[in-house]
């Protein structure tokens, strides 16, 4: 089953069976590696009231078995797991991403280090700002209410550091401009 086959599935499942908006896409696909044929899928789309809602879906042998919200990818390379999801309580932050976007240097560190990226935005919109001192951790917790720039930075395993930064937001309904 291709990429794109398994993305359909998803799109499909969560217009029909959850009445997502007809506008909602994939935006994200990965195979988990332990198990051939399944993957978990991010779709982002309108439902009820909210605009731009995300979440998570597992797609097993061409059916979605599961359906979680998007925070609960873990750092596993995205893969879905959710004994380690029970096990940790998830932080309530909330906050909108914007388009996510990532630079050529983020990319090439993160494909040395063969990871996706997503475990360590998962880490930023839970709240854990990674490598920050105490006093960037507290600006960071009080841009949640005040709609600044929040920032976040990570170590590798080979040592090199990455940051993701969201940008401040720019309308009333608190969108951003991006995540980078």
């Amino acid at each position: 089953m291709s990429n794109q086959e398994v993305r359909d599935i998803a799109i499909q499942y969560a217009v029909r069976q959850l009445g997502w908006s007809a506008d909602t896409r994939a935006i994200g696909c990965l195979p988990d590696p332990r198990v051939d044929g399944t993957f978990l899928v991010a779709v982002e789309g309108d439902v009820d009231e909210k605009k731009g809602s995300r979440m998570a879906l597992l797609v097993c042998n061409g059916q979605v078995t599961s359906e979680t919200d998007i925070s609960d990818f873990v750092s596993n390379g995205g893969v879905l797991d959710e004994r380690k999801a029970k096990e940790e309580p998830m932080k309530q932050v909330s906050f909108h991403l914007g388009p996510i976007v990532a630079t050529p240097g983020a990319l090439e560190a993160l494909q040395r280090n063969q990871m996706t990226g997503l475990e360590l935005l998962t880490r930023h919109c839970r709240g854990d700002w990674g490598d920050l001192d105490d006093e960037d951790k507290a600006a960071n917790n009080a841009a949640i209410q005040t709609g600044a720039r929040l920032l976040s930075a990570y170590h590798l395993p080979d040592g090199t550091k990455v940051w993701i930064i969201t940008d401040a937001e720019i309308d009333d309904q608190h969108h951003r401009q991006a995540t980078t």
